[in-house]
């Protein structure tokens, strides 16, 4: 999409997803989201 207006992209990163933010997980972790955010723990793979 960037390469379009002329600015190619090296590298995209997303930091976050709707009103989850993905700063404090590392490379290779994933999060489960449940009903309640109070509730959200860290897993590695």
């Amino acid at each position: 999409m960037t390469a379009a207006v002329g600015l190619p992209t090296l590298r995209l990163i997303r930091i976050a997803s709707g009103d989850y933010r993905l700063d404090d997980i590392a490379s290779g972790e994933y999060r489960v989201i449940d009903a309640h955010p109070s509730q959200r723990s860290k897993h590695r793979r």
